[in-house]
């Protein structure tokens, strides 16, 4: 079992990994929306992405707006839980860990979503063998990464709980006399 200063230090690295990775999802949203989405680049019949109509498009051009929005709301509220993470630590608010805790919930459903909408979207590209393999793997790992990072979230919730604890009751305790002085010496009192 990890010390309380090792779950909130673990905490701090994982808001850090997860805001990094939120800036790197909003930057990459256009590309993947054109990846997986269907509704304004995509056509059922031609396939994947037609080439002569992706051509014909401005450069910047969003492919497709509902995946797009989402993917940017989504790692953009990602990326708000990471930081309210980083102050639930520094401020030792349970109630903002548990809100953290709970968005990590959400979260890893919506990544379970991500991944079934790729599969579903590549399986008849590459070799299925191939394809289960590679995203069999992705899956492993991702549920490695979430099992960590909820079993640190819970430390670091245990550790805050403790740190608040132990903070109240020295703020209640009484001042000690000079009585308790001497008894803690191993002094006698007559």
């Amino acid at each position: 079992m990890c010390s309380g200063a090792t779950f909130k230090a673990l905490c701090y690295f994982y808001a850090g990994c997860n805001m990094f990775m939120s800036i790197s999802a909003i930057m990459n949203a256009n590309r993947v929306s054109a990846i997986i989405g269907y509704d304004n680049c995509t056509n059922a019949q031609l396939g994947p992405i037609d080439h002569k109509l992706a051509a014909d498009r401005p450069p910047g051009e969003t492919c497709n707006q509902f995946t797009y929005t989402f993917l940017v709301a989504a790692s953009g509220l990602d990326c708000l839980m990471s930081l309210v993470l980083t102050v639930a630590i520094a401020l030792r608010k349970t109630l903002l860990l548990k809100l953290y805790t709970l968005h990590l919930w959400c979260h890893m459903s919506f990544c379970f979503y991500c991944w079934l909408a790729i599969l579903l979207a590549f399986r008849g590209a590459i070799n299925s063998s191939t394809l289960l393999s590679v995203w069999g793997v992705v899956f492993i790992l991702a549920s490695v990464y979430f099992a960590m990072e909820v079993w640190i979230t819970r430390g670091a919730y245990e550790a805050v709980r403790v740190e608040r604890a132990k903070l109240k009751q020295l703020a209640t305790a009484p001042e000690p006399g000079p009585g308790d002085m001497l008894l803690s010496m191993g002094g006698f009192i007559f």
